[in-house]
């Protein structure tokens, strides 16, 4: 709902339907009021707001009706903001009345927000769970579960069309549509749905971020690939004679290089974990061997090792 509370008074809340995204915006230093009515199966009620230009402060109350930076911070359970959404969670009264009131603080000269109100059926706004890449698609990733009750039935769903992962409708296990690069991505994040399809009120939503778990499948790779040197017969042991450069895509031990050298004279240099030549013989001559045709290889320090040459 784009600009759906231009029309409304600056002292009079304007209603938001739970669960549904309404977007609008605010004057720098103005305040644009809300207010939701819903009994929450949770007991407690979240305000999620998410910047699309400028910035905003969210306050929020279940007995003043306008409020402002002097609200009883006793109403709030616990702020919940991320560095996207601002987010603080209310605990609703005992009383019947169920009303939530919230002011939107513009800080900025423009100032255009989305504001949604949620059940706080999941308990947080936010998980992270690891998942492996290269598993196939229709691996369980994990399982959300909303609270309920007796006599409400909890359907899961994600907020947007995903092509990276489902989730069932009646039981919220998550699992990929497609293997995972952690090379290309490090991390993907959905947004849970849970609601009563016969009580729109029962609403609650939760972002999921799924952190991508690097595992060996990338070789290291020498970059030039080959390498040449020229040095005098008398350089002495420890002399530099070259450095050689590998890298790895992968990350962590997988992404971990050791060198070693092989071929005929092999044993005359040596070669650290920097990929650093030296000359390790007092005994090098252009008569014993005038040009040495070394292979230099680079070993990864993943459970199963790759190497490259």
């Amino acid at each position: 709902l784009v600009n759906r509370m231009r029309s409304i008074s600056c002292d009079e809340p304007a209603d938001v339907p739970p669960g549904q995204n309404t977007t609008t915006d605010v004057p720098e230093d103005g305040y644009k009021y809300f207010k939701a009515k819903c009994a929450g199966l949770s007991g407690n009620v979240i305000i999620s707001v998410k910047n699309i230009v400028g910035n905003t402060h969210v306050f929020a109350s279940t007995t003043v009706r306008n409020p402002n930076p002097w609200y009883d911070p006793r109403l709030v359970v616990r702020d919940m903001s991320t560095n996207q959404i601002k987010s603080v969670l209310v605990k609703l009264p005992d009383s019947n009345d169920e009303t939530v009131y919230i002011a939107i603080k513009g800080t900025d000269k423009i100032n255009k927000f989305t504001i949604v109100i949620s059940d706080d059926l999941f308990g947080a706004e936010e998980f992270q769970v690891s998942f492996d890449e290269e598993e196939p698609a229709g691996s369980p990733i994990t399982t959300l579960l909303a609270r309920s009750r007796e006599g409400f039935t909890v359907e899961y769903s994600l907020s947007s069309g995903s092509a990276d992962v489902a989730i069932d409708r009646m039981s919220g296990q998550i699992t990929s549509l497609r293997p995972f690069d952690r090379e290309l991505e490090a991390s993907i994040s959905v947004t849970v749905l849970a609601t009563d399809p016969n009580l729109p009120c029962y609403s609650g939503r939760a972002n999921l971020i799924v952190n991508i778990l690097d595992i060996n499948d990338n070789p290291p790779v020498f970059k030039p690939a080959n390498y040449r040197a020229t040095i005098n017969d008398s350089s002495p042991v420890g002399f530099t004679v070259l450095t050689v450069t590998a890298t790895d895509r992968d990350i962590g031990r997988n992404g971990q290089l050791s060198f070693s050298l092989s071929g005929v004279g092999a044993g005359d240099f040596t070669i650290d974990d920097d990929g650093v030549v030296r000359v390790a013989s007092s005994q090098l001559s252009v008569d014993r061997m005038a040009v040495y045709d070394l292979t230099a290889t680079a070993t990864d320090n993943g459970q199963t090792r790759m190497r490259g040459e």
